[in-house]
């Protein structure tokens, strides 16, 4: 969940090209993305990853 809200944070800062920011919230996510993968067995957790990683990729194109 926290990565939902943190994709949506980067969205906001994409939007007003705040580097810095940027670069602080990709980086939290990258470590809830890892804590999941280390910790989560649940495949709809797993599923929630991709699904955010695809939006964080589509806000980069």
């Amino acid at each position: 969940m926290e990565t939902i809200i943190l994709a949506t944070k980067l969205k906001v800062a994409e939007e007003k090209k705040d580097k810095a920011l940027i670069q602080k919230i990709e980086q939290k996510i990258e470590e809830y993305f890892a804590e999941i993968r280390r910790f989560g067995r649940n495949l709809s957790a797993l599923k929630a990853v991709e699904h955010v990683k695809d939006y964080i990729k589509n806000l980069k194109d």
